[in-house]
């Protein structure tokens, strides 16, 4: 166990991965942070335009397909 430790302790302080990246570059992480913000908010448009799409009469019979057999298969897992 101290073994794996120290492994990670040693891949933060003089690794080139990700982790090490982000947890001493400010600026990387803040890139990082700004993205995924960037991501979420361009997320958002897709979901109610995807919403507007459920309630087209075409596409009605399969979302309520899709929602009956979600709720069949939860309720085999309970």
């Amino acid at each position: 166990m101290n073994q794996v430790v120290r492994g990670v302790q040693s891949d933060l302080q003089e690794g080139q991965g990700p982790a090490r990246l982000l947890m001493q570059d400010s600026l990387a992480a803040a890139r990082l942070q700004n993205t995924l913000g960037s991501l979420e908010a361009g997320t958002c448009p897709f979901q109610r335009e995807h919403g507007s799409v459920e309630a087209q009469f075409l596409f009605r019979r399969y979302f309520k397909k899709q929602e009956k057999l979600q709720r069949k298969a939860a309720k085999e897992q309970e």
